[in-house]
């Protein structure tokens, strides 16, 4: 097998302001940091044929790069590698222009053989789709092609490949995407004007920027690439690593419409999520948002049924505390502190984080304070509140699907809640604390014992008070705390 020496590698030691015409015909990106990376070009082109390559054809590993420029102040920057090779960061702790540029991991690059135009006979046709590949960490993708051209008509000469970049992931059980329409993500395309030709000796051109060419800062594609970013960071946190069940078969791919109508970000469906900004993406609304996806496929879609589930609430304006949206919001928050790892920094969840809502409130339930709770119930510090009931720790350690699995037992159970309507007033974390002591009945009584005393010691930790679950932790045996070992003199040993 021959092998095509590296598509988009980048070109080094070229001087600042040179205009550069690659080998795709395209212009580069005017940076003086930068001045290899290529942009892509906007068009609707469809593939007349898909075609992949058979078995026993002679290949050539066609091979590249694509970054996407990443100005986000929060997301899990180290899952990439900017154009240095360096791990990713944040855009407030970078010092190089070429640290904004980060592989555009988990975006897809399809490669099409194209025919010259007006070519007719066996085999040519103008656009041919024969492979696709997903993007890496570093931005590197690879694909088998065919080493010949399968025109008739052009056999002779390598076959000549475009390139087609989009926002858009669908394999196995997850799919997901981000576009103006349903169906229709973010999409450049390479090489239109000047094909690619695979020779024996292989050839090099500029890495991929996903950015339209003869466009300005802050475009639309490129502000998609970083709530793309921030998508993926989501998903693989929750999915990949986490082991949460995506859902596709019932409830399909998650799409995100950017820009949307609305000038905020809301989940509006169990598989919609819609985006709008101006500027470039702070990089936490699509966590928030997706946090609202996970949590309604764990409870049918339509958060078991409540009939108003999209609300705003804010401590500063004092909005009416409703337990079910302080459970909700709280979630959602709770997923973007997951996803960055903020949940488990140290004196992340002291007890001043809640200060900002009075604790006086009878069975204080708001947002923020279940954002810390669900955080205590994921990290492995014991947390004390002053002014706690005595014992009331947080003793709990779950992994996030063990968290998610209580979520999603909530709703199946939703006829177990004496003298509560989960409907009319929502489902909310005293039940998913009810749902969990119901799912432990089958263990011994000093595991389940245990197991419920966490559970309250993390609610009263975080100021949220469940009645039935005090009644339950008051009605157990005392807590046999075993004692230390008695120290053994030095000259007894």
């Amino acid at each position: 097998m021959r092998i095509l020496s590296q598509l988009c590698g980048a070109w080094r030691g070229l001087a600042p302001g040179l205009v550069v015409l690659g080998l795709l015909g395209l212009p580069t990106v005017a940076s003086a940091i930068t001045p290899e990376l290529q942009r892509g070009r906007s068009a609707s082109f469809q593939a007349q044929r898909e075609r992949p390559v058979a078995p026993g054809e002679a290949t050539v590993t066609l091979a590249g790069r694509l970054v996407y420029e990443d100005h986000r102040t929060i997301g899990r920057h180290g899952l990439r590698v900017d154009l240095d090779g360096r791990r990713g960061r944040s855009s407030g702790g970078r010092t190089t222009d070429s640290q904004f540029y980060l592989g555009a991991f988990h975006m897809v690059v399809d490669v099409y053989e194209q025919d010259r135009v007006g070519r007719t006979g066996r085999a040519c046709v103008p656009l041919e789709w024969v492979g696709a590949a997903t993007v890496q960490r570093d931005g590197s993708f690879s694909v088998e092609v065919p080493a010949e051209d399968r025109c008739r008509r052009e056999r002779g000469g390598d076959p000549q490949y475009v390139l087609r970049a989009q926002t858009r992931y669908c394999r196995d059980e997850l799919c997901f995407q981000i576009g103006r329409q349903r169906g229709r993500p973010y999409t450049l395309w390479f090489g239109l004007d000047d094909p690619l030709p695979t020779g024996a000796t292989g050839a090099a051109a500029p890495t991929l920027l996903f950015s339209p060419e003869q466009s300005g800062d802050r475009n639309p594609w490129s502000r998609a690439a970083n709530h793309y970013a921030s998508l993926v960071d989501t998903v693989v946190s929750l999915h990949v690593e986490g082991g949460i069940p995506f859902r596709r078969e019932e409830f399909g791919p998650v799409y995100v419409r950017f820009p949307s109508p609305w000038s905020d970000g809301r989940a509006t469906a169990d598989d919609t999520i819609d985006a709008n900004n101006r500027g470039w993406p702070k990089g936490s609304l699509l966590m928030h948002e997706y946090g609202h996806i996970v949590h309604r496929r764990a409870w049918g879609g339509d958060y078991a049924g409540f009939h108003d589930p999209i609300q705003r609430w804010s401590g500063k304006r004092r909005t009416k505390e409703v337990p079910f949206i302080a459970l909700k919001e709280g979630w959602a928050n709770f997923v973007t502190s997951y996803v960055t790892g903020r949940c488990f920094r140290a004196r992340y969840d002291t007890p001043e984080a809640l200060a900002s809502v009075k604790r006086g409130v009878n069975g204080t339930r708001f947002p923020q304070n279940h954002h810390h709770a669900l955080c205590d119930w994921v990290d492995d510090r014991e947390d004390r509140r002053p002014g706690a009931p005595k014992g009331a720790r947080d003793t709990a350690n779950l992994t996030i699907l063990e968290l998610w699995q209580l979520l999603d037992q909530t709703d199946a159970l939703m006829g177990a809640f004496d003298g509560h309507d989960p409907v009319t007033e929502g489902l909310d974390v005293c039940d998913v604390v009810a749902a969990q002591g119901v799912a432990d009945e089958v263990l011994d009584g000093p595991t389940r014992a245990q197991r419920m005393r966490d559970s309250w010691g993390v609610l009263q930790t975080n100021a949220i008070t469940c009645p039935a679950l005090d009644a339950a932790v008051r009605a157990l045996p005392p807590e046999v705390v075993p004692e230390a070992p008695a120290e053994v003199p030095a000259e007894s040993l």
